[in-house]
């Protein structure tokens, strides 16, 4: 998961962001993965998508490509005096689950089992 920091708030969430024209929503995270922990995927499948105020959220399940370490990367789009990353960390998910991505996503992982 990555670590954001902006606006006086500090929050974990998986790797994500916006889609850029002619992308799609596959090429997207693996683009996102790869720009905000460092790590080149493989999307195995969608797991879920959910509207949200910002518009409409696609999460994948994705397989880690190599055996690279994640580390803290950088959103082209801010200044790098000014990047809301800090930190990339493995997590359990159950003890995450209060994050509404990875609560649904517990949810679907149960549905598969």
């Amino acid at each position: 998961m990555v670590l954001h920091e902006h606006d006086g708030r500090s929050f974990w969430s998986l790797p994500g962001g916006g889609v850029e024209p002619g992308e799609t929503y596959e090429q997207a995270a693996r683009r996102e993965t790869l720009e905000e922990c460092g790590l080149a995927v493989k999307i195995v499948r969608l797991l879920f998508e959910r509207d949200y105020m910002a518009g409409r959220e696609y999460t994948f399940l994705a397989e880690i490509i190599g055996d690279e370490i994640p580390y803290p990367g950088i959103d082209p789009e801010l200044p790098l005096g000014a990047q809301w990353i800090q930190e990339v960390r493995w997590h359990l998910l159950e003890n995450m689950k209060d994050d509404i991505q990875v609560s649904l996503l517990l949810q679907t992982i149960k549905y598969y089992d």
